[in-house]
């Protein structure tokens, strides 16, 4: 909360409660501040405790408002409800809405990811184009907005790029798909990195890896496939 000090005067927004503004005097100095209502405080916490927390982490103030706190807002029922924002269900259309903006944890807590790893081939015969070399479900629907799809071999490529795509329900995951650069095991650092064009995976999704090249003097064997994001509930 807002707070003013100086020489002859010290306010605490965080004190005054009520509609309204209040006003602070000693001497020569004064300070007006804005009340904070009793019902708003309420609200607030009913809100929080209403909260799906396998859903939402943690609470951010939403950073856009006047005074950068969660606060009275006139267009929050306009707000989609989804992973950032919350809006509030208790208040009708016509009367000023608030909303909470929803962030995921940094620092010592990380937002929790969830990897589902399946082999396509065997550890050292070599690989031959085409597919599907494996077939694989998830359990589990994923959100893969910061979410990413791995490859790595136990047998470099030589020669050429060891290209792979992995086909979701039958479609492509991809605009620019997995590459595993000459002479490399892993797709991690790839000078051509894989675009997802996906956000989502739904619950029992089928996965269905083909190989698009190989290496050219060796093909590349031992083809394993990582995909994660972050478990949606």
């Amino acid at each position: 909360m807002a707070r003013i000090i100086n020489r002859a005067l010290i306010g605490h927004q965080d004190f005054a409660l009520g509609p309204g503004t209040v006003a602070q005097q000693r001497g020569e100095h004064a300070v007006v501040m804005q009340k904070i209502e009793l019902p708003f405080i309420f609200r607030t916490i009913d809100e929080i405790r209403a909260l799906d927390y396998n859903k939402y982490v943690s609470i951010g103030w939403y950073e856009g408002g006047p005074v950068g706190e969660y606060y009275f807002d006139p267009l929050s029922m306009a707000l989609a409800d989804n992973i950032e924002v919350i809006r509030p269900l208790s208040l009708a259309p016509h009367e000023p809405g608030r909303y909470i903006k929803l962030h995921y944890l940094t620092g010592q807590f990380q937002t929790v990811f969830d990897t589902i790893i399946a082999s396509a081939s065997d550890e050292y015969t070599p690989i031959s184009l085409g597919g599907p070399k494996t077939t694989f479900r998830n359990p589990y629907p994923l959100d893969m907005t910061n979410g990413y799809v791995r490859i790595g071999l136990t047998v470099a490529p030589d020669g050429a790029d060891f290209i792979v795509d992995v086909h979701m329900n039958g479609v492509t995951m991809f605009s620019t798909p997995l590459h595993i650069d000459d002479g490399m095991d892993t797709s991690v650092g790839s000078a051509t990195p894989a675009v997802l064009a996906i956000a989502s995976i739904p619950d029992d999704a089928k996965f269905e890896v083909y190989v698009e090249q190989i290496g050219l003097y060796t093909a590349g064997a031992g083809l394993k496939v990582a995909v994660t994001g972050v478990k949606i509930p």
